[in-house]
Order: C-alpha cells, then sequence, then structure tokens
C-alpha cells in the first residue's frame, strides 16, 4: 500500500469513528462493520476500539473523533 493510500485509510477511519462514537453515546451497544471491515480493522490496530466483538469505542477513539470534529 502507498504512503497516499495508508492516509486516506487512517483519514477516513477517523471520519468514520466520528459516527461510531455518536451511536454509542445513544446507546447503540457494537460498531456494524458493513462494508467497512478495512476501516475497523485499522481503529483496532490504533487501538481506538476495542478487539473483541462487541466492538465498542475506547477512550482513545473519543479523543480522535473529538478531535476531528474540532478540525
Amino acid at each position: 500500500m502507498t504512503k497516499s493510500e495508508t492516509d486516506f485509510i487512517d483519514q477516513y477511519t477517523r471520519k468514520l469513528l466520528v459516527g461510531w462514537a455518536d451511536l454509542q453515546a445513544r446507546g447503540t451497544t457494537s460498531i456494524e462493520v458493513g462494508d467497512h471491515a478495512l476501516y475497523l480493522e485499522h481503529a483496532k490496530t490504533r487501538g481506538w476500539v476495542s478487539k473483541a466483538a462487541p466492538h465498542r469505542v475506547l477512550s482513545g477513539g473519543f479523543t480522535v473523533a473529538t478531535s476531528f470534529l474540532k478540525r
């Protein structure tokens, strides 16, 4: 994978993380993977979501999502 592709995956994961954090804050207990398996794996690697199912946004993930919203 090129650096540009890796950067895209990282930034798009941050965008999805905002939505996942929103759902969790409103009471949804897990993340729906759907077509986003690549991005979920990236988030797990970064420690933003739990590795075990059901996947939940962790404290660090909420921090990243908040930072993304402030941009």
